[in-house]
């Protein structure tokens, strides 16, 4: 049987530095914590089976929610990926970070870890998120 002790400090401490250390909070952690709650308790007062039944639940609904916001961005990572491949050979409009305007024709497509990156004509690069206007290019 894991102990609770086996847990990170962080989870008794508060001191986690960041949500990478505190999304680490899974099933087998909620299992080691109930077991421990299980084993500590008063024997003259034992723990209601329905805070157990309602934590368990909860649980699940947390790990369901996880998996919904990895499928949201994993859907959202691929539409992104099909919106840029329709752009190759396409006139794109650009609002950079200075306010001015600019237009070229992309070449390629990247992707990167902040999303898809195009490559324009001339060999700049543009970030997708910045693209204001597509058109088709005239021969």
């Amino acid at each position: 049987m894991t102990s609770i002790n086996a847990l990170p400090a962080a989870y008794w401490t508060g001191s986690a530095s960041s949500t990478s250390e505190v999304s680490g909070f899974d099933s087998q952690t909620f299992l080691t914590l109930l077991t421990a709650q299980l084993k500590y308790q008063d024997p003259s007062n034992p723990a209601d089976s329905s805070q157990f039944m309602s934590q368990t639940a909860t649980l699940a609904q947390v790990e369901k929610m996880a998996a919904m916001v990895t499928a949201s961005s994993e859907n959202l990572a691929a539409g992104q990926a099909q919106a840029a491949t329709s752009m190759i050979g396409k006139t794109v409009t650009w609002l950079d970070a200075a306010g001015t305007t600019g237009s070229g024709v992309v070449s390629s497509i990247s992707f990167t870890k902040n999303g898809p990156s195009l490559t324009l004509s001339d060999g700049s690069t543009l970030a997708m998120s910045a693209v204001t206007g597509v058109k088709t290019t005239s021969s």
